[in-house]
């Protein structure tokens, strides 16, 4: 696949210098310059969907020890170790399914700050894996809320009804129906989806 020619634009702080290849999935990686002078490898779709705005330089953080005792710090090694720690509690639902860590970030926690600095980390949020069965890597990550983690776990079931493919829980948020009663009704009581998603919550079934 060609790579979209993007040298010389800019985006936010950085300007396209080169195009220097693709990874193995085929995402077109350019090599930028910030306008604070340090020059960084960033995805080109990153570049254009606005995710990636500068080398990090937008953003404080203190670099002593390479962040250790930070956040950030914490959440890059138990990223590492419920991929590669069998010992981890996690390990059976990540490493033991062949979830891996990148080579870019496996090694380098910095690699990995500075991908986080530059595309939207903060305190609040958690690190996510947009496809639930990729590894952890640049384009198959994201900064989520605790609810956008929660609609993406493996184990949830998602419903179609009127058009729309959602979680339980989100049709429990859009419907006011409690996510245990739509459960009970579909699973245990066998009602149709349209049924457990259209009737009132209170109906003598679920009592």
């Amino acid at each position: 696949m060609k790579a979209k020619d993007i040298e010389g634009q800019k985006f936010g702080r950085l300007t396209a210098i080169k195009f220097v290849g693709s990874d193995k999935s085929g995402y077109a990686r350019w090599e930028c310059k910030c306008d604070c002078g340090k020059t960084v490898i960033v995805y080109g779709a990153n570049l254009r969907s606005g995710r990636t705005k500068s080398c990090g330089c937008l953003y404080k953080y203190p670099k002593a020890h390479g962040g250790t005792g930070t956040r950030l710090y914490k959440t890059w090694c138990s990223m590492n170790e419920r991929c590669y720690r069998a010992k981890d509690k996690s390990f059976p639902r990540y490493g033991g399914r062949g979830i891996r860590v990148c080579d870019e970030w496996r090694h380098n926690f910095e690699a990995f700050r500075d991908w986080a600095l530059a595309n939207g980390y903060n305190d609040s949020l958690s690190i996510d894996r947009i496809r639930v069965n990729g590894n952890y890597e640049p384009m198959n990550c994201r900064w989520s809320t605790d609810e956008v983690q929660a609609n993406n776990k493996r184990s949830n079931r998602t419903l179609e009804y009127n058009g729309k493919l959602l979680t339980i829980a989100q049709w429990s948020k859009e419907t006011g129906i409690p996510s245990s009663d739509i459960r009970a009704r579909i699973f245990r009581l066998n009602w149709s989806i349209e049924a457990a998603l259209s009737t009132p919550i209170g109906r003598a079934e679920l009592a």
